[in-house]
């Protein structure tokens, strides 16, 4: 069980960090720019979930067996997100649509985004 939700949360923790960076991001979104409040909102959940993860694995598991859990979680995750967007991406719509619904970038380069928008603009072999 812990196993599960370490890998749950580092699998999101390591989604969220990937999705933050503009060419993953413009990707998944059809070209679209991520504003600067879900960039950040992106990494900060990615780093609040990696965090917690290593609380849980570290007091369900104790520091000697959690240590290592978490650390064979984190890396299965990482592999797991870079297989996801190479061919799958789609699958990590609803964190995108999440961070997409937050402001504009002051300089209006980029405008909310509705899952339903996402969705139509990827193309249907993803």
């Amino acid at each position: 069980m812990t196993l599960l939700l370490c890998l749950l949360l580092n699998y999101a923790a390591m989604a969220g960090a990937a999705l933050s960076q503009p060419r993953h991001w413009q990707r998944l979104t059809a070209h679209q720019v991520l504003s600067a409040p879900g960039c950040r909102c992106l990494r900060l959940g990615g780093v609040l979930a990696s965090a917690l993860s290593l609380v849980l694995a570290l007091v369900l598991e104790g520091v000697g067996f959690g240590s290592v859990l978490w650390l064979l979680s984190l890396s299965s995750a990482a592999t797991a997100v870079a297989f996801t967007l190479a061919w799958m991406p789609g699958l990590l719509m609803p964190l995108a649509a999440l961070a997409g619904r937050l402001p504009a970038a002051p300089s209006g380069a980029s405008t909310a985004i509705s899952a339903i928008e996402i969705k139509s603009q990827i193309p249907a072999d993803c």
